[in-house]
């Protein structure tokens, strides 16, 4: 090779550029000097609140876990005023009824535990059965046909959208099969949540990176996986339900505005997402992020950590409109969309809480790597 091609080579592979600093001047100093207050050992930049959840997301989610069972809405004060209280089902044709309890009894196993455990007060499984009822496989081996040699074992996993629908998972070897991914998108979503928050401490390396991207993609696919649920339920079982399902109306159920597929609820159902302003936004920006993450346009980024901390408070805000979706249908919480529900407020925390600390400006962190008119559509 050209010694002088194979000089200018190396030196391409060490170049860097250089960082440029804002209001940098030779007339300003800037203190580099650690107060007392600095972190010492390992710096968790993000921090649950510690003390309980969020007093009135607590009970609004115990009024719907109670509705849920009910099939009955009442305001928080209805049911608080309601006293004690038993519910009776029925499983396999034999009667059951749970332990007297309170609306209060709820709200205090929100707050301490941030889960609702139906057990606790023998209520019966908390979801769904068709948006949450699943058959789950693993197989770890392949049994061919002695007779055909083409031929393999196959199991059949038929979906709970409805016995009409034409596709059905199938597996003749190894691998994994599930009819609905509802529960497992939403248990991924309060894992990536909470790992970001524990392991805030490697914010600065690359794994975390990974998890904030999946983080965002769980997120958006649990919210569209409902949506097409419910659009694939109506266009199979819209009159079990007295729906209305109008192709036209609707549209395909793929390359829509999100704005567009919220507003299936209301086509289908009669009873449109109306008391949800606020989680709609807060679910279609981050959606825009998702986008962001998955195209890279613009080709850069940047964050703070009180934008991380603003991302993962919108967590709840969006399970709040997965609940809102689910009520307009009709159709109960399930256990890991209470957790999101209540989960607790994320904090950031500066490394050296004892320096003065200048407002997160409106060109630093993500906005300075987000186009200006970035399109708020969802469309991607």
């Amino acid at each position: 090779m050209d010694r002088q091609l194979s000089t200018r080579l190396q030196r391409a592979r060490v170049r860097t550029l250089p960082i440029q600093f804002a209001s940098m001047g030779d007339e300003l100093t800037y203190d580099m000097t650690p107060s007392p207050l600095a972190t010492r050992g390992e710096y968790y930049p993000l921090r649950f609140r510690i003390g309980p959840p969020d007093k009135a997301r607590v009970r609004a989610t115990a009024s719907w876990i109670l509705e849920s069972y009910y099939t009955k809405p009442m305001s928080f004060t209805k049911w608080r005023d309601a006293e004690w209280m038993v519910f009776k089902w029925r499983h396999e044709k034999t009667l059951q009824i749970t332990r007297p309890f309170r609306w209060q009894s709820i709200c205090d196993q929100l707050a301490d535990h941030q889960k609702f455990d139906p057990s606790r007060f023998n209520f019966p499984p908390l979801l769904s059965g068709w948006l949450d009822a699943s058959i789950a496989a693993a197989p770890k081996f392949q049994a061919p046909c002695n007779q055909k040699p083409d031929e393999a074992l196959t199991f059949m996993f038929p979906t709970a959208v409805s016995d009409s629908f034409p596709l059905v998972p199938q597996l003749d070897r190894e691998g994994r099969a599930f009819s609905s991914l509802q529960l497992v998108l939403l248990q991924a979503w309060i894992e990536l949540h909470r790992n970001l928050v524990e392991r805030s401490n490697l914010m600065f390396e690359d794994e975390w990176l990974r998890d904030l991207f999946a983080y965002f993609s769980t997120v958006v696919a649990a919210v569209d996986n409902t949506l097409h649920q419910l659009y694939y339920r109506a266009k199979y079982e819209a009159a079990s339900h007295g729906w209305v399902f109008d192709p036209e109306s609707l549209g395909p159920p793929h390359g829509q505005r999100i704005q567009d597929k919220l507003r299936w609820v209301g086509k289908i159902t009669g009873n449109p997402l109306e008391k949800c302003p606020n989680e709609i936004n807060q679910f279609i920006r981050l959606k825009d992020i998702r986008n962001h993450f998955a195209h890279f346009d613009p080709p850069a980024l940047a964050f703070t950590i009180e934008d991380v901390a603003q991302w993962l408070n919108a967590s709840a805000s969006v399970a709040f409109l997965l609940a809102h979706i689910r009520r307009n249908l009709r159709e109960p919480l399930c256990v890991p969309l209470v957790s999101l529900m209540v989960t607790k407020k994320v904090e950031w925390y500066p490394f050296d809480p004892g320096k003065r600390r200048v407002p997160q400006g409106s060109n630093v962190g993500y906005s300075s790597t987000s186009w200006p008119s970035e399109d708020t559509s969802g469309k991607r």
